[in-house]
């Protein structure tokens, strides 16, 4: 029978008679219980093979102990190949859902930079804006003021172009420090009419956000007190140090201020700025040279009380 039937056809025709068997013997209603059952059985037993994560319950387990032969059909499964697929199918779906978190996230931190670099362009602007506004009222005040204004709007313009920085550069977290502190020292010199004046010698540093601000500052104070009251040239460098330091150096050919000189502003706005950014402050004095040195740790700061010693 087998022969003539073919081995497809004969499993078939053999099923189907086992079923006919089954209905005369258990009725319609008890033959579709009886395949519902099996069908749950089934799957459950496909859940668990694709879920190995989840364990058989104590019962569960005591049972297949009891039968060694549904045990060896369950592990012995013809199409567990089919499962393993399966499993193959559900860790390339978890792969996806990773993958489509990963590009949520990366979306959001980019919507999150745009938003980061928009608000730097607004602060800019309006730092911009408070700035031309004081070189307005110069004109309508005495000449002592009208300095003092002048003075305030370069501090102005030295936090305008960190923020100026952080929206037209490659990173909203990071200022590269010797690319903006050339262009802040020249736009000093420019200012006071004095660019052929300054020699600059940087080296190549990352700063966080948050020590550039205060870095401008302390430079804008330290070069226009050089360019003003020191003899040129005034000369800005920075070297790398050891434990991850950076050293700023101002200086000029001048003697520098005479040892009873008033601190104005401009040193306590520079003291300020060193403690801020837990830095040390050393001068240097002969009879050619006045400096000034600050050495910043690049890293997470400690607040130390340090002091600086500057020309206001």
């Amino acid at each position: 029978m087998r022969q003539v039937l073919g081995g497809k056809r004969y499993e078939y025709l053999l099923g189907l008679l086992g079923l006919l068997g089954l209905l005369g013997l258990l009725g319609l209603l008890g033959l579709l219980g009886l395949l519902g059952l099996l069908g749950f059985i089934r799957t459950a037993h496909y859940w668990t093979v694709t879920h190995p994560q989840l364990a058989p319950e104590e019962d569960v387990e005591s049972y297949l102990r009891l039968n060694e032969e549904l045990t060896r059909l369950l592990l012995e499964d013809p199409e567990a190949a089919r499962c393993d697929m399966g499993s193959r199918l559900f860790a390339e779906l978890e792969d996806l859902r990773d993958l489509n978190e990963r590009r949520e996230l990366e979306s959001l931190v980019a919507q999150k930079e745009l938003l980061l670099r928009e608000v730097n362009h607004r602060v800019k602007n309006s730092l911009q804006i408070v700035s031309s506004i004081l070189h307005l009222q110069t004109k309508a005040v005495s000449a002592e003021a009208a300095a003092e204004m002048r003075t305030a709007s370069a501090r102005i313009l030295a936090i305008a172009a960190v923020h100026e920085r952080l929206y037209t550069g490659g990173s909203v977290t990071t200022v590269t420090l010797d690319a903006f502190l050339r262009d802040l020292c020249a736009d000093i010199g420019k200012a006071l009419r004095r660019a052929t004046d300054l020699e600059i010698e940087l080296v190549a540093v990352e700063v966080p956000t948050d020590k550039a601000v205060p870095l401008a500052l302390i430079v804008n104070e330290l070069v226009t007190n050089a360019i003003k009251y020191g003899k040129p040239p005034c000369r800005v460098e920075t070297r790398k140090g050891i434990h991850d330091t950076l050293t700023l150096t101002v200086s000029d050919r001048g003697n520098g201020p005479a040892q009873n000189h008033k601190r104005g502003l401009g040193s306590r706005i520079v003291d300020a700025f060193v403690q801020q950014l837990a830095a040390k402050v050393t001068t240097i004095r002969n009879a050619d040279r006045y400096a000034v040195e600050i050495e910043i740790p690049i890293g997470a700061p400690s607040p130390r009380d340090e002091g600086a010693e500057s020309r206001g």
